[in-house]
């Protein structure tokens, strides 16, 4: 194939099951992303997006010509290697930004969950390069603020690597997240909103799900890291398979009635219970970075604060009630 071809490879040709990427050591990783400093009068936006308006077009006339003139510089010799078993997102049409994929990797013995960076197919009228930078820099960042919520809250990072793909003339290198698959159900199929007369799950559970969601974000918004995309698909129930002899509510058709442990009062009662409710949120893409003056920690889990959460479009009124609980009594 021409350096000069203006067409690429088929996205269905370049990523399928089985193909298998070689993995190196980055040479550098993006600088670190902004942060925000958090002040009285100042409430995270709904959403954030990647990039400016002032950031200019990147000419895509030669879109693999500008893919090698923008390679991932990387320290040989090979770390280890991805094979792709199941994609989860990404794709020609896919809103995913990253082609991501379940992966087995001969540096790991579980299965892992790969984010690639691929600009040949970044789907954005902007300059895509200084976006995957800023994806990559975020990630990096969240998993470095959040790292003693790893494996708890969010996936165990394996490593931001470089992966090296040869579809076209020569090589292509672009970065590649490696994060632990989190199996388990998200919140999206467990609560079905959108066809809640579909959805037999009981009053409990809903607020035991929507209360551990929120508990992991203000976890995380402790830490200085504010998760934007909070809809129900970024957050994975871990729900055990075999179901219990006891019952955890009174509702028959509830689904959960033997499988989830529910306290909504004190969720962490039983933390090592077989039954109880463990979460962790995915795609960590989307975050805001904020620096919490020591003069200011009182306020992170106030009404002030929470009402970041309030905006996010696919809230029910439900969850915005037992979101409510979050919130001390208004002063008078």
């Amino acid at each position: 194939m021409s350096l000069l071809s203006n067409r690429p490879p088929s996205i269905k040709k370049v990523y399928h099951v089985g193909a298998m990427l070689t993995l190196f050591r980055p040479q550098r990783l993006p600088d670190k992303p902004q942060q925000h400093i958090a002040t009285q009068g100042a409430i995270p936006t709904w959403p954030t997006l990647y990039a400016s308006e002032e950031e200019h077009e990147t000419t895509w006339e030669r879109p693999i010509e500008a893919c090698y003139a923008h390679d991932v510089a990387y320290t040989p010799p090979a770390v280890g290697s991805i094979t792709l078993e199941r994609r989860l997102a990404g794709g020609a049409r896919d809103e995913h930004a990253a082609q991501v994929w379940c992966v087995q990797s001969d540096i790991s013995s579980v299965p892992l969950v790969a984010r690639m960076y691929d600009p040949l197919y970044y789907p954005s009228i902007d300059d895509r390069f200084k976006e995957i930078e800023r994806a990559v820099a975020i990630e990096n960042e969240t998993y470095t603020l959040l790292q003693d919520l790893q494996g708890s809250h969010l996936p165990v990072l394996s490593g931001i690597f470089v992966a090296e793909i040869s579809d076209t003339a020569r090589p292509r290198h672009f970065y590649v997240v490696l994060a632990e698959w989190v199996p388990g159900h998200d919140l999206l199929n467990l609560l079905k909103q959108h066809d809640p007369k579909g959805d037999k799950s009981c009053h409990g559970h809903k607020a035991a799900f929507i209360d551990c969601a929120a508990r992991l974000v203000l976890d995380s918004f402790a830490r200085g890291v504010l998760p934007n995309d909070l809809h129900p698909r970024n957050l994975v129930l871990d729900v055990p398979e075999q179901a219990s002899n006891e019952n955890f509510c009174d509702w028959e058709e509830c689904p959960w009635r033997n499988k989830l442990l529910i306290d909504i009062e004190s969720p962490s009662a039983f933390p090592n219970h077989p039954y109880s409710l463990r979460a962790r949120m995915i795609d960590l893409e989307h975050v805001n970075f904020f620096k919490f003056p020591a003069e200011r920690q009182n306020v992170l889990y106030s009404r002030h604060w929470v009402a970041c959460l309030w905006k996010a479009p696919w809230l029910t009124q439900e969850a915005r009630d037992i979101l409510g609980r979050w919130t001390p009594p208004t002063e008078s």
